[in-house]
């Protein structure tokens, strides 16, 4: 089917008005993949033939491109989990006082296990509802038996759930969730045009920085490569301790430079003659996707639905926590331009073929739409 079939499949189609509830990037909160996610899917939305509006944590000066309709709800902030459980507390008292002037379809970001709870007030007060699954078998609340059946229960009453990846639908199947499940991939926007400037020895790691990345043996890696320069880019609860690790065992060529907005960390990823993803767990990391349609090499560990994202001809794929295969795998690429930029390009066709949003937004339309 050519693309401009595809196009013609939702000429005509009536518009979809959703209610999401997830969280939006701010000047004062960043968010990791699920926020990602949501501000591409509200970019897409118009293409889609979808009106959105959200509901999501009161900040002012949300990093968000249009005129869309945002319902901020106050919220504690005292740690994620304070955070997230009066976050949807206070949502839900505002959903019931708001409910008649709300979409009849809501979207649920699920990142975060107390959202769980709002599924029973909307199938209570009428509401359809889609749940989108980003978690992985690392989160607490999959882990923990006691709240896998919480889980499980909550997500049954869901109309549909789209898993991300093959590996979130067998997690859900694994908890005893029942409901109707639709695979489709997280995406990326892709650019109209990459303009590669590599610098020689620059390994480059981006991403939230807490226990699940595989960071540590980043670093453990780099104290064995002292003629290699590594990049760390981003902020999280490791921040400082990965700070003081590096001047412990005196790592002299690594570089931390904190969080860096959109546009420094596109010219960092170019730069780079690879870049690394060591994580122990993830669901269908969205960092992955962005550097394979910035068309550079990539090393990252077969864990969770990463080996959906990247095989042999597109990357390189490593065990977790494992130091040693990090750094004959860096020595291998580093030491062969020519394997570089094969697996670079690889990546760039696959990621634009398969993950590609302006494709996977019609997807998402279509779950919707039958909703």
């Amino acid at each position: 089917m050519d693309n401009n079939h595809k196009k013609n499949k939702y000429i005509n189609k009536k518009r979809i008005d959703v209610c999401l509830i997830a969280p939006m990037r701010s000047t004062k909160y960043k968010g990791g993949g699920v926020t990602r996610y949501t501000t591409e899917l509200i970019h897409l939305a118009k293409e889609g033939d979808i009106n959105f509006e959200v509901i999501t944590y009161l900040y002012k000066h949300y990093l968000i491109d249009g005129d869309i309709k945002i319902h901020g709800i106050p919220f504690l902030n005292f740690g994620r989990y304070i955070r997230s459980l009066s976050f949807v507390f206070i949502s839900s008292l505002y959903i019931l006082t708001h409910y008649k002037k709300l979409p009849r379809l809501f979207s649920i970001q699920l990142g975060e296990f107390p959202f769980v709870f709002f599924i029973s007030l909307l199938k209570m007060l009428n509401k359809n509802v889609v749940v989108t699954f980003h978690l992985t078998e690392g989160h607490m609340s999959i882990t923990n038996k006691f709240l896998r059946k919480i889980f499980a229960i909550y997500l049954n009453k869901a109309d549909k759930i789209i898993a991300v990846s093959r590996y979130s639908e067998r997690i859900l199947r694994n908890m005893g969730v029942k409901s109707s499940i639709r695979v489709v991939y997280n995406g990326v926007i892709i650019p109209r045009q990459v303009i590669k400037k590599e610098v020689n020895n620059k390994i480059v790691y981006f991403g939230r920085l807490s226990e699940e990345k595989g960071v540590f043996t980043l670093l453990d890696a780099a104290l064995e490569l002292p003629k290699l320069k590594f990049y760390i880019i981003g902020k999280g609860k490791l921040y400082q301790p990965i700070k003081k690790y590096i001047h412990t065992h005196k790592i002299n060529n690594v570089k931390l430079l904190g969080y860096l907005n959109d546009a420094k960390l596109k010219s960092e990823i170019l730069s780079a003659e690879i870049v690394v993803f060591p994580s122990i767990y993830e669901a269908f990391p969205i960092a992955i996707l962005e550097t394979m349609a910035l068309a550079k090499p990539i090393i990252t560990t077969k864990v969770g639905g990463i080996p959906e994202m990247i095989d042999y001809k597109s990357g390189i794929l490593i065990h977790p926590n494992s130091k040693n295969e990090l750094v004959s795998s860096i020595i291998k690429l580093h030491k062969n331009k020519q394997l570089r930029e094969r697996l670079a390009n690889n990546a760039f066709n696959k990621v634009k073929k398969m993950f590609n949003w302006k494709l996977l937004i019609h997807s998402i339309r279509d779950e919707y739409g039958k909703v």
